[in-house]
């Protein structure tokens, strides 16, 4: 996975004779999560490892500071 920001420079007439296509997102596709659900219901994707982390929305700076050094497992979520 990777970015740029800077315009790629690509040989157009190269593309179009070998019939190539450049396909481009950001992160995953937009429908990704129906794909997650659909797992998560099958019992394929198991979540329960998952740590959430509920603040109240008064208590943003402590969820921030929680956001920041959460580990790969952890999850903060808002609740107003």
């Amino acid at each position: 996975m990777g970015s740029m920001t800077v315009d790629l420079p690509v040989p157009y007439m190269q593309l179009m004779i070998n019939s190539l296509e450049i396909i481009g997102n950001f992160m995953h596709p937009a429908d990704a999560y129906r794909s997650v659900l659909a797992m998560i219901r099958s019992g394929a994707l198991e979540v329960t490892a998952i740590s959430p982390k509920v603040f109240l929305l008064a208590d943003l700076p402590a969820a921030m500071e929680a956001a920041a050094s959460a580990d790969s497992l952890e999850c903060v979520v808002m609740k107003s």
